[in-house]
């Protein structure tokens, strides 16, 4: 696998992309204070990287900016991974022929290259133990039937923005294959893509983010 993909590769390509929106807020007609990133499952690890690191020297020393050029102001994490290692130890889906949709390992070895069997490098990335006062709030959706990234992920990283008193909301619905994204017609494919319970988590974000908004203008 290429080193650009492994961390924190992609996390510096955010952290670049939020300085620079924030930076060209004005002509982009940008609030600069209402900054979210949205992420679904491995993007999902992605956003909340973000969520977590922003004040990290290693994530905005190596672009040369000041912490707050990168900090999102929420996050939406859709079916998120947040550790690793949940997934490595989660029985593989297969597909219809019996073959395994996926190989945990890849996923490792694609983030982490050649420290994918570190058990410290694995923890270094696993969100929930980095999650600290300064994190960003979060929005947080998960289906109890994803037999992709597991719901422990959802309810793990919930668990440890509560402990630090991080504004977040949290919706696990019951139903919904891995991949649902909006869950409706727009984003439908191959038959499995609908599910109609799981559609409101669309609006419960927006509503979420309009409360974060204004407790922010109080």
């Amino acid at each position: 696998y290429s080193v650009e993909t492994r961390m924190p590769a992609a996390l510096l390509d955010l952290a670049k992309a939020v300085a620079t929106i924030r930076d060209n807020a004005s002509a982009w007609f940008v609030d600069s204070d209402q900054i979210t990133v949205v992420g679904f499952s491995a993007g999902g690890h992605l956003a909340a990287s973000l969520g977590v690191f922003w004040n990290e020297p290693f994530v905005y020393e190596a672009l040369g900016v000041r912490p707050e050029q990168v900090k999102p102001n929420a996050l939406v994490l859709c079916y998120a991974v947040i550790e690793l290692e949940v997934i490595s130890n989660y029985p593989t889906q297969l597909d219809a022929a019996g073959q395994p949709l996926y190989d945990e390992r890849d996923t490792l070895a694609i983030l982490l290259g050649e420290r994918a069997s570190s058990p410290a490098a694995r923890d270094q990335w696993r969100l929930d133990l980095h999650v600290s006062s300064a994190t960003a709030p979060a929005f947080i959706w998960h289906t109890a039937a994803d037999q992709v990234v597991p719901v422990q992920n959802a309810l793990r990283f919930a668990a440890a923005l509560a402990e630090q008193n991080v504004p977040f909301e949290l919706h696990i619905f019951e139903s919904g294959i891995h991949g649902l994204a909006l869950a409706d017609d727009v984003t439908e494919a191959g038959g499995k893509f609908v599910n109609v319970y799981s559609q409101s988590w669309v609006d419960l974000a927006l509503n979420w983010l309009k409360l974060q908004r204004e407790k922010s203008a109080a």
